[in-house]
């Protein structure tokens, strides 16, 4: 006997985690992609990077030497809000985005759908009812519908992602903006295959 899969797909903010939280507490077992990258992460900080996820996410924890005083200056000051528009500042949000998808994705596009079977494996061949809440790619949606993966696309659209330089504090655009730094750009809009 197996059990179901039900996977979420979304953007940023779309509610993927919250509605997955939902699913799990009447009994889904929750597994999510993230959750070999959430290990490396914590191997990395030396701590479970999952006791304080949201503090994680939004605080530094590195800086690529910016090029001018006036813009180290503007990191030490505004950290936490800089972080979002200028890329010389590492979150724990970006750190994992670059090792999940551009370090370990780069090398190898299947490396999570991997990790997620070597986790899903046993519970679901044992009738284990499974949750996912970050199915983000289409070679994961390919992955997951080997195991009969009921696909929900959540399209809430959260006013905490997809900030603009006109968001920012004017205090805060002549740094993101010039003098050594440079405007981040939003990634083009993801495509999704029909599920």
């Amino acid at each position: 006997m197996t059990g179901r899969v039900v996977a979420f797909l979304g953007v940023a903010g779309s509610g993927k985690d919250h509605k997955a939280a939902a699913l799990a507490a009447p009994g889904y077992l929750r597994i999510d992609f993230k959750d070999a990258l959430l290990d490396m992460a914590s191997d990395l900080a030396g701590h479970d990077v999952r006791e304080d996820y949201d503090w994680f996410k939004s605080h530094i924890v590195g800086v690529r030497r910016p090029k001018n005083t006036f813009a180290l200056a503007a990191v030490k000051d505004h950290g936490d809000s800089l972080a979002a528009a200028c890329p010389e500042v590492m979150t724990g949000r970006r750190l994992l985005q670059r090792l999940g998808t551009e370090v370990m994705r780069g090398r190898d596009r299947d490396y999570w759908c991997r990790a997620w079977h070597g986790r899903a494996h046993r519970p679901y061949f044992e009738g284990r009812d499974i949750v996912c809440a970050d199915c983000r790619f289409p070679n994961e949606v390919a992955f997951l519908r080997q195991f009969s993966a009921k696909f929900v696309f959540s399209d809430y659209k959260s006013p905490r992602y997809a900030p603009s330089m006109n968001t920012l504090p004017s205090a805060w655009r002549r740094p993101c903006s010039g003098g050594g730094w440079t405007t981040a750009r939003r990634s083009p809009p993801m495509r999704w295959m029909e599920p």
